[in-house]
């Protein structure tokens, strides 16, 4: 048998050594490649962030041109005012239905060959467009929370009672505000109804009272109510609203926007000049709204 000779020694010592260098290398090509393509990633997601941005912002002027001069040509608030976000069957406000997942947002312009909704549409870096949805509350459709009337801390808990009952009703289809759309989202996120407010009414105006005579935000009441039920509540209520400094600062409500909730805690305790008239109880109260 031929012995090997020292050059395939080398040849074979220098293969040995090279192949481990090799698969180092393809090791860090691969890792190259895979990081590029993660920045390639990172970069399209932060042009896209901030295309929408800009559509967003673009859309929140023009939704407030419009808004503007709409106002000043039909100054009384409609259920048909092209700013109206209404619920899928358009027969009433929407309250608390997810914008996303809405047929009729305000300023609503088309529809998508997907059929999706828009209610702006600003360039067409996509196939569909830059487009956004805009969802426009009148904020005195709501209770302020910042405002002054005394009797706030009973509205507050006569709106909590009211919020579960409006829940209830809606998902009733024997009741003249069954939504079933609304009703089958509930369904799907496990939302059941609820008394935000549960009788802390005073304790809301407490906590207030210790942050200086005013909420800047919902985000202190989470403590007190819980994070679930502020969710809820924001839907009802407001810190922007118009108070009158004619009248203790109080904030009138629009009965025109007003949802169910809202109107029954405005008429639960509600006086007559006469004595004989005594004040609206609940049931009173449900059947005015």
């Amino acid at each position: 048998m031929a012995q090997p000779q020292p050059a395939d020694r080398e040849a074979a010592f220098s293969l040995l050594f090279v192949l481990p260098i090799l698969g180092l290398l393809s090791v860090f090509l691969l890792a190259l490649t895979s990081t590029h393509r993660l920045e390639q990633r990172a970069s399209a997601n932060r042009v896209d962030g901030v295309r929408a941005e800009l559509v967003a912002e673009a859309g929140l002027a023009r939704a407030i041109a419009l808004l503007t001069e709409y106002e000043l040509r039909e100054p009384i608030s409609s259920l048909h005012a092209p700013w109206a976000y209404r619920r899928q069957d358009a027969r009433a406000f929407a309250v608390d239905f997810p914008l996303e997942r809405s047929r009729h947002p305000s300023f609503k312009a088309g529809v998508l060959p997907s059929g999706q909704v828009y209610s702006s549409s600003i360039g067409s870096t996509y196939g569909g467009g830059d487009v956004c949805l805009l969802k426009v509350i009148d904020a005195a459709s709501k209770l302020n929370l910042n405002g002054g009337s005394p009797e706030l801390p009973s509205m507050l808990d006569a709106l909590g009672r009211a919020i579960r009952d409006y829940d209830e009703r809606r998902a009733d289809p024997a009741d003249p505000l069954h939504d079933p759309e609304w009703l089958a989202w509930c369904q799907e996120e496990l939302r059941l109804p609820l008394d935000p407010i549960q009788g802390r009414g005073e304790r809301i105006l407490a906590l207030r009272d210790s942050l200086g005579g005013s909420f800047t935000s919902l985000r202190p009441l989470e403590a007190l109510l819980g994070v679930d039920e502020v969710e809820r509540l924001s839907h009802y209520v407001t810190l922007h609203s118009w108070r009158d400094p004619r009248y203790g600062n109080r904030a009138p409500v629009n009965v025109n926007t007003a949802s169910w909730p809202v109107l029954v805690s405005c008429f639960v305790g509600l006086e007559a000049a006469s004595p004989l008239v005594p004040p609206l109880n609940d049931a009173a109260a449900r059947a005015a709204a």
